[in-house]
């Protein structure tokens, strides 16, 4: 190994990414591996309350901005966007946090980041890369226009959208070859483009409830049974699976 591969070897070791390690259930299912391993262009990770759904989501895009997964159609430099529901909850509060746990600073562009907001708290628009590869934060509550224009790589989306934008989002990832859709959510809306998506040929599911992340002492097995225990049958399956 040359001297440069070797100092490329060590500061992906020291990066983020590299303590990022899928969750998994006493009987061995980690919905997150199945997320990042499966090679699908359409992948929804449907999961109850705090399972991990926006962490897969930030690290699937974080890992394809950079060129790590091997089995990515298209090599760096790309384009993405990772999209939430509005700025200072959506990408502030949920997706931010995920973004700075994870993010491989080694990889970012040195004094690139464009900010939506600089002020405390701070909320990014955009990510650049030192390779070039770009990741946009985008926001349901901007509307549909403000998803038009471009050609992507990926798009992923954090909760239930409005089909109008996921409409328009979908548009952009059809240039050759065509690009990745990743959907996270804990379906409390029952979005009915969310239901046929999953019904479309190609696209996985994958699947987490709340029980096997705190059997895998990701929440507090006591706290998710008074909480699931509080709500009606119906809010309550939503909730947990």
């Amino acid at each position: 190994m040359s001297d440069a591969a070797r100092l490329e070897a060590a500061r992906r070791l020291a990066s983020p990414l590299a303590a990022y390690r899928p969750w998994a259930a006493p009987s061995g299912a980690s919905p997150q591996r199945a997320f990042h391993g499966s090679p699908a262009r359409v992948r929804v990770y449907r999961g109850g309350n705090r399972t991990g759904k926006t962490a897969a989501l930030v690290v699937e895009a974080l890992l394809r901005c950079p060129g790590r997964p091997p089995r990515a159609r298209r090599r760096p430099p790309v384009r993405g966007w990772l999209s939430a529901l509005d700025w200072e909850h959506g990408i502030g509060q949920v997706l931010w946090p995920e973004l700075k746990r994870w993010l491989p600073w080694e990889d970012v562009l040195a004094g690139g980041i464009v900010w939506y907001r600089r002020g405390d708290p701070a909320i990014p628009a955009a990510i650049p890369f030192r390779n070039g590869s770009l990741l946009e934060l985008k926001t349901a509550k901007s509307g549909r226009d403000s998803y038009q224009g471009a050609g992507l790589a990926f798009a992923a989306v954090d909760e239930e959208h409005p089909a109008d934008v996921i409409e328009e989002l979908r548009a952009r990832l059809l240039g050759v070859p065509g690009g990745d859709l990743w959907v996270a959510a804990t379906p409390v809306r029952r979005e009915r483009w969310l239901l046929d998506l999953e019904r479309e040929p190609g696209t996985v599911v994958v699947r987490a409830s709340m029980r096997d992340a705190a059997a895998a002492g990701l929440l507090d097995a006591e706290a998710v049974e008074r909480y699931l225990g509080s709500l009606p049958e119906r809010q309550r399956r939503v909730r947990e699976l």
